[in-house]
């Protein structure tokens, strides 16, 4: 198996967006953070998974059946995406928003850890520098 080079860019690039004005584009990693969902109100089945979690626990059999079912069916999408090292970080990334959510730090904070290893470890500089600033952001408002 080939190993690849970290390399740092200097900075965000430019591009013309549609209506011909200079943006800053953002790097991969910041993209591939923007693009995923942050568990927001509306009860989809993440949703239901929080409340379950804040008023019964993770203790709870119900709870944990749930969360039991909800990581099968995001590993199974992790299977059948075309780039599972990235679907895998994005699951840990979901998974650790998902627990935040409910009020579980340390194993929010677990999962944003595996994230940013995955990331490290798949040489996406710019994504752990992503998941760096969210964690960072997360650590800040557990003080």
């Amino acid at each position: 198996m080939q190993s690849a080079k970290i390399t740092a860019r200097p900075g965000l690039e430019p591009e013309t967006s549609e209506d011909g004005e200079r943006r800053e584009r953002l790097p991969l990693g910041l993209q591939v953070m923007k693009k995923l969902p942050k568990i927001e109100s509306g009860e989809g089945a993440e949703q239901r998974l929080i409340r379950l979690l804040r008023e019964r626990g993770v203790e709870d059999q119900e709870a944990r059946k749930s969360l039991g079912d909800w990581t099968r069916g995001q590993e199974d999408e992790v299977k059948k995406s075309g780039d599972p090292a990235t679907a895998a970080i994005e699951l840990n990334l979901r998974k650790a928003r998902l627990y935040f959510a409910a009020g579980y730090g340390s194993e929010a904070l677990e999962s944003f850890e595996t994230a940013r290893i995955q990331a490290w470890n798949e040489h996406r500089e710019e994504l752990y520098r992503a998941i760096m600033a969210e964690m960072d952001e997360f650590e800040g408002s557990q003080n």
